[in-house]
């Protein structure tokens, strides 16, 4: 299991602007330590206040796929004609 989910069983998940869905945790309760091993994990780390305290916001990094070339190949697969683009 890893360290982000761990925390999320111990800290509540929320959806805050503009980070998204985060793990909020008390800066108190936040190890240092940890910091390191949550960005291996690909978890992004800010610090802000939260309901009148400092905390942390633990995100995990979106994942995009890599921009894939369409190709008549692929147009035609999917019934599309091609065409030009103007602009």
């Amino acid at each position: 299991m890893s360290l982000f989910e761990e925390l999320a069983q111990s800290f509540p998940l929320e959806t805050l602007a503009p980070y998204g869905q985060v793990l909020v945790i008390p800066v108190k309760a936040f190890r240092e330590e940890w910091r390191k091993q949550l960005e291996a994990e690909g978890v992004q780390v800010y610090s802000n206040a939260y309901m009148g305290q400092t905390c942390f916001f633990l995100r995990k990094k979106c994942r995009i796929k890599p921009f894939q070339k369409l190709t008549s190949l692929s147009l035609k697969a999917s019934g599309q004609k091609k065409r030009k683009l103007s602009f």
